[in-house]
């Protein structure tokens, strides 16, 4: 079914606008207004923010009931982050999946928040990905147009988190599989 949800007019015009979007285009976008849903309006930020826990818990079925409703799939939540990047976070290749194939930018970034200061700018969501060490959702991502060359607002790419941030954890993270991913699917300029 995850490949087969009926888009409206509105949400493949807004996945056209996002796939052609540079990634600092997509930056900005927040939620805000209202949209419909069966009859009744509903806040665009209570649907983005239905979204991004639907993402964050792997809940393939509630993401899917959403988009089908039109729910945003690049809209950011107030945390400076989109559904995609607490996907890839938690590891939910699934969610991951289905958000990508409706539109998600794989290359979307953070915005900055000085209240928030353990969240880096301009952290792409292969950042995310390979800081926790999900390989799978990584290749998913790189074989889908993220680009392994990313620099967040400190100039590291996604192999420097990985390799940074897994370095001791117990248990160990999958950080050799994530570079040898990171190399052989990214540029050579990394």
């Amino acid at each position: 079914m995850r490949g087969h949800l009926k888009q409206n007019h509105e949400r493949k015009a807004s996945a056209r606008v996002a796939s052609e979007a540079k990634p600092e285009e997509l930056d900005n976008r927040r939620e805000g207004g209202t949209v419909e849903f069966g009859g009744s309006a509903r806040s665009v930020s209570s649907t983005i923010a239905e979204l991004f826990e639907a993402s964050r818990t792997g809940s393939v079925e509630e993401v899917e009931c959403l988009l089908r409703r039109g729910c945003d799939p690049n809209g950011m939540f107030e945390s400076g982050l989109t559904s995609l990047h607490i996907a890839a976070q938690e590891g939910h290749l699934s969610v991951v999946e289905v958000l990508v194939e409706n539109g998600a930018h794989p290359n979307v970034r953070t915005v900055k928040r000085p209240d928030i200061p353990f969240l880096h700018f301009r952290d792409s969501v292969l950042h995310f990905a390979g800081e926790q060490g999900h390989a799978a959702v990584v290749e998913y991502l790189l074989r889908n147009g993220a680009e392994a060359d990313a620099r967040n607002s400190e100039g590291l790419t996604p192999l420097h988190v990985a390799v940074m941030n897994t370095i001791g954890l117990k248990p160990p993270r999958d950080v050799l599989t994530i570079v040898t991913l990171l190399l052989a699917l990214g540029p050579t300029s990394i």
